[in-house]
């Protein structure tokens, strides 16, 4: 016959025997689970490894362009410096020639208009003399020459002065370009 001690001991027994079961049930399942993720673990080290690999080849090809970029920013700060060394030789070059040819050029054409023109008045006045001579004499303009008629102007015998377009007509109290310095003084 069971007693009441021989039951607790028989259910203590065999509630130890289900709790030990249930325990190394679960560190079974619990040795897995840490097993399953032990590899996890190293897969994701080594995608990790991989990628920060990755990641530094990237960084490192835009290490190598930053490079580039300043090297072409440089090369081109350096061509714009030259360029605008250039621009300022080009223009210092243009002033020069300018002065020094402008002058003696501007003289020469006034020189060659100022013979053009007389040539042209004498031409003028002898073909009118000898064509007149048998009637009357012809008398010659009594107005002063107009320097400001161009060359066809002058064969033409215009004695009218032509406006320029480019200049426009002229203000009152305009002195022709003369400066109050030249020539007449101020009023």
């Amino acid at each position: 016959m069971v007693t009441a001690a021989r039951a607790a001991v028989l259910i203590a027994a065999i509630s130890f025997a289900v709790l030990t079961a249930a325990g190394v049930y679960t560190l079974v399942k619990l040795s897995r689970l840490i097993s399953q993720a032990s590899r996890v673990v190293a897969d994701w080290r080594a995608r990790s490894d991989l990628l920060v690999g990755r990641a530094d080849a990237a960084v490192e090809r835009a290490h190598e362009q930053l490079a580039r970029t300043d090297q072409i920013t440089a090369s081109m700060d350096e061509v714009t410096a030259n360029i605008a060394e250039l621009t300022a030789d080009v223009s210092m070059l243009t002033r020069a020639v300018h002065t020094l040819f402008g002058g003696p050029l501007h003289g020469l054409a006034g020189f060659a208009f100022g013979l053009r023109r007389a040539v042209a008045l004498a031409r003028a006045g002898r073909s009118a003399r000898v064509r007149d001579s048998a009637a009357h004499p012809v008398a010659p303009d009594a107005r002063p020459p107009n320097a400001a008629l161009p060359g066809p102007a002058l064969a033409s015998g215009a004695s009218k002065p032509l406006r320029s377009a480019v200049a426009g007509p002229t203000r009152r109290g305009d002195r022709g370009g003369r400066s109050p310095g030249r020539g007449r003084p101020a009023r």
